[in-house]
């Protein structure tokens, strides 16, 4: 199979690869963390501010339930003060895939305001 780019030009099938994506918004995504962790406070796990996105932007995050102890402490942090905020989102989010309530995958995460 080829992939035809306009009317004339066909590109090699081996230079793309197909992959599946999760796709959520930032703000479900924020609001779905927020009521997953309520002990940490929902400004400390803003998607946006975390990951310094800007608007009409997408992001992907690796889900493997896999967490570092620094993600552990990361968390604990979060719950009693301001956090290091950088890539806390996707960490709340492997969390939840350990404790089973989030598939493992890859998500694409949309920024649109």
């Amino acid at each position: 199979m080829s992939l035809m780019i306009g009317k004339k030009e066909k590109l090699p099938p081996d230079i793309f690869k197909v992959r599946t994506h999760i796709c959520v918004d930032y703000s479900n995504l924020d609001n779905f963390l927020a009521k997953e962790f309520p002990n940490i406070e929902p400004n400390r796990i803003g998607f946006i501010a975390c990951y310094e996105m800007s608007n009409d932007s997408e992001m992907t995050i690796v889900v493997d339930g896999k967490l570092e102890d620094e993600d552990e402490e990361a968390i604990k942090e979060a719950e009693t003060r301001e956090p290091d905020a950088w890539g806390l989102p996707g960490i709340l989010m492997n969390k939840l895939a350990q404790r089973g309530k989030l598939s493992v995958g890859t998500y694409l995460v949309s920024v649109c305001w």
